[in-house]
């Protein structure tokens, strides 16, 4: 029997992929703009050569017909895109079923990230500062991956680094870090908003969302909390430090 190196398997995969994909190259928001609204039923690929200043006061909005999107740098150093914006960042809409972030520093001192409902996320060796949020309210069996990243609090106030309802979220080699502009906690994670709870079923624990988290750091600089959980069917936190924290309710 012949086995392939995992290399060559990467490679393949790559090609693959390539095959059955829109690439495209961005180098200022223009371009930007125009590569999230893409008419494409196939993957798109949205590589962002430098850094890239958004001046607009909205999310920029990812098109209807993108089902498949990743945006991807060179490296955390010298692929950037800046929000100037609280309110702007980068919209997911349910439409788009998998949503990939890597090699990449995104930086707001609002709002970066907003997923509704998309089925598979991965961020993977990303610089995020400001709040991620990921709602999954109306879609079952989805998978958030974050790994090799680091969040950072902005010089703004905001109560989360990354708040999410009702996913499965995965977190492995990834640093979380609060300071006095972080208000509530590093995570938030929970299947419960306004004191109801969206799933009325007791029994039905896997609609809940599971948790779990691997060789990762949580620091809440003191002044506020690592992770706040409610109403999840499953947490397993391994190899993972939480510390510097503070019951910061306010």
């Amino acid at each position: 029997m012949c086995f392939l190196p995992i290399y060559f398997i990467i490679l393949i995969f790559n090609i693959i992929i390539t095959g059955y994909a829109k690439v495209l190259n961005v180098n200022n928001v223009s371009e930007l703009k125009n590569a999230l609204q893409f008419q494409s039923d196939n993957i798109v690929i949205i590589n962002i050569k430098n850094e890239i200043i958004v001046d607009d006061s909205d999310f920029l909005i990812v098109g209807d017909s993108i089902s498949k999107i990743i945006i991807k740098g060179r490296s955390t150093n010298n692929s950037k895109i800046i929000f100037n914006s609280k309110k702007s960042g980068i919209f997911f809409g349910k439409n788009v079923s998998d949503v990939e972030i890597t090699d990449i520093f995104l930086e707001s001192e609002g709002s970066v990230l907003y997923f509704d409902n998309n089925q598979n996320i991965n961020i993977y060796n990303a610089h995020i500062t400001g709040f991620t949020e990921a709602n999954m309210d109306s879609i079952s069996k989805n998978v958030f991956t974050i790994t090799d990243s680091f969040f950072s609090t902005p010089k703004s106030p905001i109560n989360y680094l990354l708040k999410a309802f009702l996913s499965n979220l995965v977190i492995d080699n990834s640093r979380f870090y609060g300071t006095d502009n972080l208000l509530i906690s590093c995570l938030y994670i929970t299947n419960k908003d306004n004191s109801e709870a969206y799933v009325s079923n007791e029994d039905n624990r896997n609609a809940f969302g599971t948790v779990e988290i691997s060789n990762s750091l949580f620091d809440g600089g003191y002044t506020s909390r690592g992770i706040i959980g409610y109403f999840i069917s499953d947490i397993n936190i391994r190899n993972s430090e939480i510390k510097d924290c503070y019951n910061n309710v306010r």
